[in-house]
């Protein structure tokens, strides 16, 4: 005795005969080839067709809409920014430390001169971290930097930030941060993206090589000076690290990030 067909199929037969024929139909088709249903082109996909781009195809052209849309929802809708504001307060927190844990067996150490070490050197981290001298423009500490970079990141996709010679005067510590929101990096003179430059970033053998830094942001409407462009290195010459790009990548081979809010822009 041959097997019923389900309740559903033998349902639908009953309310729609060109519906259920349909769906046998495709249940051949796929039983031949053995597809995917996601990638028919069954009336239900008739008109979804994204194609097939490589990261940076998928988002550079919708990139400055979406960081636009980001951070006006960022701005205005309580939702959104309850939302960027909860994230940074988890992953950031009260902000990165030193914990000073120095090997005394290698170095040659008692226990005491250890201890008395790894109080010294968080004493000095502290000393920078928490001045308003460890921001380049001397407006926060280490601490509220990490808040902004992360901040920045979410609402615009990626962020970077320099480590620089401090301008401070008579200031014992060399090193200052900036914080470089994403829309300053981008191609020098608004040129189109190549193999070598895309959307401000200098590859070398396929590997981040450098990034062009614009010195005003492409959205200022104060004054009409003419933009210039600066590349910093990601590293220096001794092997320092000059730039952190702040991005969390979805695919391989993606140049820039994408704004946390993107999905429910909509």
């Amino acid at each position: 005795m041959a097997n019923k067909p389900p309740l559903l199929d033998r349902l639908i037969t009953r309310l729609s005969p060109k519906w259920a024929l349909e769906r046998d139909q495709a249940r051949a088709a796929l039983a031949r080839s053995g597809g995917y249903v996601g990638g028919a082109y069954s009336q239900r996909f008739a008109n979804w067709s994204p194609g097939v781009r490589d990261a940076d195809g998928d988002i550079a052209y919708d990139l400055r809409e979406m960081r636009g849309r980001s951070r006006d929802l960022a701005r205005n809708a309580p939702i959104a920014r309850g939302a960027v504001g909860t994230m940074v307060t988890y992953v950031v927190g009260t902000g990165l430390s030193v914990q000073s844990r120095i090997d005394a067996e290698l170095l040659g150490l008692s226990d005491d001169e250890a201890s008395a070490k790894q109080k010294e050197f968080e004493r000095y981290f502290n000393t920078w971290a928490a001045s308003q001298f460890a921001d380049i423009n001397q407006r926060q500490s280490f601490y509220e930097l990490q808040d902004l970079a992360e901040r920045s990141e979410l609402e615009s996709g990626d962020a970077f930030a320099l480590l620089v010679k401090s301008k401070a005067p008579n200031w014992p510590y060399r090193l200052a941060v900036q914080i470089v929101e994403a829309d300053r990096v981008c191609n020098k003179d608004r040129a189109m993206d190549t193999d070598e430059m895309t959307q401000g970033i200098v590859r070398k053998n396929g590997i981040p090589y450098s990034v062009m830094i614009a010195d005003r942001h492409p959205g200022r409407v104060i004054g009409s000076v003419t933009t210039r462009w600066k590349e910093v290195t990601f590293y220096g010459n001794t092997g320092r690290r000059n730039v952190l790009h702040l991005m969390h990548m979805e695919r391989p081979d993606q140049t820039r990030g994408v704004p946390w809010l993107a999905p429910i822009i909509a």
